[in-house]
């Protein structure tokens, strides 16, 4: 549903309620991981101030999704996090097939999307 919805152009960003929650941040408190990560694929920001005693908080049914914002914070971003996802399957593919070092990444990214599952 929310890859369907960036597709079509949805705003990442975009407040959705009086709180001033994003669709990252029902993500986060309804612990949806895989939602998460198609919004962080996507461009969308992680706001701090969403994250706290008043708004999203950390409680088992969401557990796995803080976790997974500590790995990101931990990395340096989404980006890094990503990278070092990446480079998992790349060196299993390294070691099985010959391809050039710059077509491993791309063959990698059919096995397993940006930031992992």
């Amino acid at each position: 549903m929310v890859a369907a919805l960036i597709a079509a152009g949805a705003e990442i960003d975009a407040s959705v309620s009086p709180c001033d929650w994003t669709a990252f941040t029902y993500a986060l408190n309804g612990g949806c991981r895989p939602s998460l990560l198609e919004l962080l694929r996507a461009g969308a920001t992680i706001r701090r101030a969403n994250v706290g005693l008043a708004n999203a908080m950390r409680v088992p049914k969401n557990e796995d999704c803080f976790a997974l914002l500590d790995k990101i914070d931990k990395a340096g971003g989404f980006a890094s996090f990503a990278a070092t996802q990446r480079a998992v399957p790349v060196a299993i593919l390294r070691k099985i097939f010959a391809l050039p070092h710059d077509v491993l990444p791309i063959v990698a990214s059919f096995w397993m999307p940006r930031g992992g599952f």
